[in-house]
C-alpha cells in the first residue's frame, strides 16, 4: 500500500523538473514508468474456485503452503520487490541528503530546498 504515494511523488517529481535539461528530465519519468511496470496489477477473470484474481508481476510467485521456501533466482527478487524498493528509495534519500548537505556547506543552493517555499499574495 505504502508505493501509492510513492508513485505520486515520483510522478509529481518528474512533472516539476520537466523543463530542466532533457536528459535529467527523463530520468524521473523512466524511475516513474519503472515503479509503474514492477508495481502494477490488474483484475483477471480466473476460474470458480478464484473467480476474481489479481494479476502482475508482484503476485506471479509461487505462495502458500511454505512454498516460499522453494523459491530461486527470479522468484525471490520478485517476491522481496517491496523490500528491495524500500532499500532503494532509502539510499536515494540518504544520497539526496548528502548532496543537499554538502551544496549547504559549499555556499550553493541545494536543488530541493528543505523547506517548501510559498509565495504570500498580497
Amino acid at each position: 500500500m505504502w508505493i501509492v504515494p510513492v508513485l505520486v511523488a515520483a510522478a509529481q517529481a518528474a512533472w516539476r523538473y520537466r523543463s530542466r535539461a532533457a536528459r535529467a528530465a527523463r530520468a524521473p519519468w523512466a524511475g516513474l514508468a519503472c515503479l509503474v511496470l514492477l508495481f502494477l496489477s490488474y483484475p483477471a477473470v480466473g476460474r470458480p474456485p478464484n473467480p476474481a484474481q489479481v494479476k502482475g508481476l508482484i503476485w506471479s510467485v509461487p505462495v502458500g503452503g511454505n512454498r516460499e521456501y522453494g523459491w530461486r533466482g527470479w522468484e525471490l527478487a520478485v517476491g522481496n520487490l517491496y523490500v528491495l524498493a524500500g532499500l532503494a528509495m532509502l539510499c536515494g534519500a540518504a544520497v539526496a541528503a548528502l548532496r543537499a548537505g554538502a551544496a549547504r556547506r559549499a555556499g550553493r543552493e541545494p536543488l530541493v530546498p528543505a523547506v517548501p517555499v510559498t509565495r504570500e499574495r498580497a
